[in-house]
């Protein structure tokens, strides 16, 4: 007959010797062997459950740190608002104080105008011109007058032309020639220097 060993080795080692441990001890014995497995899966679970927990802890305590220094930032932004609005206010003085610089530079400039006008067109007046009329349509100033002879009025308008530091497109429209005077015309562009 064919035996079968279905108590394991232990059983089939002591098989036919008396003092062999009885068989239901023997089944114990490997039964507390085998049971250290699923207590270590369970410390290994235990441990990775509290090492999860020790990393909430702290990212909750991260939170709540930026949280705070969150509180802290927008506390000094509020405190700092007041100091924004003094540079948004000093900037827009800084920029009223320059167009007011300007208008005065142009007021000055303005001011000057004339008298260089005058200058400048009295050191271009040949002897034999005068003038009857002078009007102003932006920067182009017409003069009307009369002279003794067509050389004159021509002599100041080479004059004017070689003037280009201030007088500009220097036109002779007109000259007329009434018995011993011959009554013009000039226009011109003058270009006041800063």
């Amino acid at each position: 007959m064919i035996r079968i060993n279905l108590l394991g080795d232990a059983l089939a080692q002591g098989g036919g010797k008396k003092d062999s441990p009885d068989p239901a001890a023997l089944y114990d014995q490997g039964e507390q062997k085998t049971s250290g497995f699923p207590v270590a899966g369970v410390l290994i679970g235990l441990l990775f459950v509290a090492c999860s927990g020790i990393y909430y802890v702290w990212l909750s305590k991260k939170v709540e740190s930026a949280k705070a220094t969150n509180v802290e930032l927008e506390a000094k932004k509020q405190e700092l608002q007041k100091y924004y609005a003094l540079e948004k206010q000093y900037r827009e003085q800084k920029a009223a104080l320059a167009q007011k610089k300007e208008v005065i530079v142009g007021l000055r400039l303005s001011q000057r105008a004339p008298v260089y006008f005058l200058t400048e067109l009295a050191n271009c007046l040949p002897d034999g011109v005068w003038f009857k009329k002078m009007s102003q349509k932006g920067n182009t100033i017409t003069v009307e007058g009369d002279s003794t002879s067509f050389e004159a009025v021509n002599l100041l308008k080479n004059r004017l032309m070689e003037q280009s530091r201030y007088f500009r497109n220097v036109q002779y429209p007109k000259a007329d020639k009434k018995g011993s005077i011959v009554g013009f015309s000039l226009s011109f562009e003058f270009k006041p220097q800063s």
